[in-house]
């Protein structure tokens, strides 16, 4: 929401922007390739982007090298 240069809100305006849509299964990989046995419409764990044909791979977690101080005393 942008404010005004008065300090309030155009709610008309906020009212337009829209927020990131909702992941559904639909636009899961399994669910589109007809790989998903699970029942229902809801977003499982096993959620994966369906992208032009390919499986999308989950986000990997960032490494953090530990310091050597630490190793070296244990």
């Amino acid at each position: 929401m942008i404010p005004s240069r008065n300090g309030l809100v155009h709610t008309a305006h906020a009212a337009n922007l829209s927020k990131k849509t909702k992941a559904t299964c639909n636009d899961c990989f399994f669910r589109c390739a007809g790989l998903c046995a699970i029942p229902g419409d809801a977003v499982c764990p096993t959620f994966r982007l369906q992208a032009q044909g390919q499986l999308v791979p989950p986000p990997q977690p960032r490494l953090v090298p530990r310091p050597l101080a630490a190793v070296s005393a244990a």
